[in-house]
C-alpha cells in the first residue's frame, strides 16, 4: 500500500514540476525563438544586399534577376529561405517601392525587402528584435509613407500607405 502512496506523490509532484516549468520557461523560449528570427533576417537581409553588391562590382552591370534566385549559386550559395513564412522571398526594390531591374523599372535596386510573416502580435515582436539587433532605439516597425524615411541600414518598417508595389504590411529591410 505504501508503494501505491509513493508512486501517487511522485506522479502528482511530476506533474507539477512539468506544469512549473512550462509556465516559467514558456515566455524565454519564445523570445528565444523570436530573437532566432530576428537574427536570421537580418543576417540574411545584408547577404542578399552584400551579394547584390558583388555582382555589380564582378559584373560591371545590376542583376538581370533582381530577386535573390538571380544571385544564386555564383553569389549566394543557397536561396534564404524566409523564417517567418518560405513563401516571402527577398526581392529588390527602387525608392519608389517599384520592382527594381529588368523586370520591373529597369532602376537599379535600392532595398532588400521580404514580408514578415505570422500574426500581427509576433511579427511586431520580431520587428523589436531586428531593431534592437541593429542597434536602432526603435520598439517594432519603422511606420513609413516613403521609403527615403528609413532610418538604420537594416530595419523594420510597416508603410502606412502603399508605396509603389509595396502594400502595407510589415516588412524587413537592407538599404543596398
Amino acid at each position: 500500500m505504501s508503494n501505491v502512496l509513493i508512486g501517487v506523490i511522485g506522479v502528482i509532484l511530476f506533474i507539477g514540476l512539468a506544469l512549473a516549468g512550462a509556465l516559467f520557461l514558456g515566455p524565454r523560449f519564445q523570445e528565444a525563438t523570436i530573437n532566432s528570427k530576428a537574427a536570421t533576417l537580418v543576417q540574411q537581409a545584408n547577404q542578399v544586399a552584400q551579394a547584390r553588391s558583388m555582382y555589380k562590382v564582378q559584373q560591371g552591370q545590376e542583376p538581370t534577376d533582381f530577386s535573390e534566385a538571380g544571385l544564386v549559386p555564383g553569389f549566394l550559395k543557397t536561396r534564404p529561405v524566409n523564417p517567418t513564412n518560405p513563401d516571402y522571398n527577398y526581392n529588390f526594390i527602387d525608392q519608389d517601392g517599384a520592382w527594381a531591374g529588368p523586370s520591373g523599372t529597369g532602376k537599379p535596386g535600392y532595398l532588400v525587402i521580404a514580408g514578415i510573416g505570422g500574426d500581427a502580435t509576433v511579427a511586431a515582436k520580431i520587428c523589436a528584435a531586428v531593431s534592437r539587433q541593429s542597434g536602432l532605439a526603435i520598439d517594432g516597425p519603422q511606420e513609413i509613407t516613403a521609403f527615403t524615411q528609413i532610418v538604420g541600414n537594416v530595419a523594420c518598417i510597416k508603410p502606412t500607405v502603399k508605396i509603389g508595389e509595396v502594400a502595407p504590411n510589415i516588412y524587413i529591410i537592407a538599404k543596398v
